[in-house]
């Protein structure tokens, strides 16, 4: 299974909400997705963002407090 940085899922993750922002309002029109549902997911995913930015900006911390967590192998 391939390995990615964090950044690269945050932009992920940003990606994915830029698309929805785009996407949900025409299902929401067209009745194929009601608009409190979508609101579900995009509060969902933006947690997801949220909780990837704060593991970024505390990673170094985390490596220096846990680096056991950050060790590879048996």
């Amino acid at each position: 299974m391939a390995r990615f940085t964090l950044s690269q899922q945050m932009e992920e993750v940003q990606f994915e909400l830029d698309r929805r922002a785009s996407e949900y309002p025409r299902q929401i029109a067209s009745r194929k997705l009601g608009r409190s549902v979508a609101q579900y997911h995009v509060d969902r995913l933006t947690a997801a963002r949220d909780s990837l930015s704060w593991l970024h900006d505390n990673l170094a911390l985390i490596r220096e407090r846990c680096p056991e967590l950050f060790k590879r192998g048996g």
